[in-house]
């Protein structure tokens, strides 16, 4: 045998096995792509759906003046805080525009946080038997109709648009 086929012996087989793991992770990383932009499309319909609960959650708070001591529901950000990876490496714009997003879905929820305390000290300082008529303070009013008002002028928009953008994306 000559050096040549000796060479072709080794360097054809090591070709078409680098060809191969080159292929099968070219493979994997588009299926994660694709999951990622499902995933993601499905976790922002569901914050859409959860908005629209808090709204008419504190439009029933408001219109009662009462404070009931039901929490709101939170905004999820746990799907794209796993996932923002994937799609940050093939598709940077659309990432940072559903990273916007996701910075007005992380104060909605810091909002309802600071709610729920305030809701909770009130209830806390009266008697148990009185707790049942317990109205709520105009400064409680103001910031539930401030929260609704991110909502609706900020956070759908966005969410929205977010989600109009990820259906584009073809996969």
């Amino acid at each position: 045998m000559t050096w040549w086929q000796y060479t072709s012996s080794i360097v054809v087989p090591l070709f078409i096995a680098l060809l191969s793991v080159w292929l099968a992770y070219r493979l994997s990383t588009r299926r994660e792509y694709q999951k990622a932009i499902r995933i993601v499309k499905h976790e922002i319909a569901h914050n859409i759906r959860i908005c629209d609960l808090i709204c008419k959650e504190i439009d029933d708070d408001i219109s009662s003046r009462q404070v009931r001591i039901v929490d709101f529901s939170m905004l999820r950000g746990i799907v794209w805080d796993a996932c923002k990876g994937n799609i940050a490496f093939k598709n940077p714009q659309v990432a940072e525009e559903v990273e916007q997003t996701y910075f007005g879905v992380a104060e909605v929820n810091r909002q309802l946080d600071v709610i729920k305390k305030v809701k909770w000290e009130v209830v806390s300082q009266v008697p148990p038997s009185r707790q049942s008529k317990l109205n709520l303070k105009e400064k409680d009013i103001k910031t539930l109709k401030l929260v609704k008002e991110f909502i609706l002028e900020k956070l759908l928009p966005k969410l929205n648009s977010s989600k109009e953008l990820l259906d584009k994306i073809k996969v």
